[in-house]
């Protein structure tokens, strides 16, 4: 990317947010545009994929996963870019991914997920798009905290398995699973 256009698309995104501060363009007005920002980063990203020969499947997952991350979750939930979007990884692991998205609370996604974030975050730092303390922040909430995003998804997979989901509304599983680990 040259700068040029680096410098277009923080232009773009400033513009946005100001005048969401400021009303001047509304939440939906904004989503647009900021779908069209991510949307460049995923076809840039995907062009990388296809370079590196990964077969077709993996390809569409792993752009499907990102799509999903900062298109659905992202933006239409926050009206955010994806420039800091590690920052609301605990939230869609622990929250939107499993209670939200009706199949995606399997371990196997979680961990498709995940690995779909690092490559697209490398992808991000490899060409100058985010900093490198970006970088390095997504790398360490990934390392340090994925392995708690697997457990809540076993864990809520075994409630379902057992016939518990019956009886349990999830931030009735989110709280009985609190309760676990402050007992700990």
């Amino acid at each position: 990317m040259t700068k040029e256009k680096h410098s277009e698309i923080f232009k773009r995104i400033n513009n946005i947010y100001e005048g969401l501060n400021d009303k001047k363009i509304s939440y939906d007005k904004a989503e647009v545009e900021i779908v069209k920002l991510n949307n460049y980063y995923l076809s840039e990203f995907k062009k990388v994929l296809k370079l590196n020969k990964l077969s077709d499947r993996t390809i569409n997952r792993t752009i499907n996963s990102i799509d999903f991350f900062v298109n659905t979750y992202l933006c239409y939930r926050f009206a955010n870019t994806i420039y800091k979007g590690y920052e609301s990884y605990h939230d869609f692991f622990t929250y939107f991914l499993i209670y939200k998205c009706i199949g995606s609370n399997s371990v196997s996604t979680v961990k498709e997920h995940i690995s779909s974030f690092k490559k697209f975050y490398k992808f991000m730092y490899e060409n100058g798009y985010i900093s490198e303390l970006d970088y390095i922040d997504n790398e360490n909430i990934i390392k340090n905290t994925k392995d708690e995003w697997i457990e809540i998804a076993q864990n809520y997979n075994d409630y379902l398995d057992n016939g518990m989901y019956e009886d349990m509304s999830f931030d009735d599983y989110l709280d009985d699973l609190n309760e676990d680990n402050s007992n700990d």
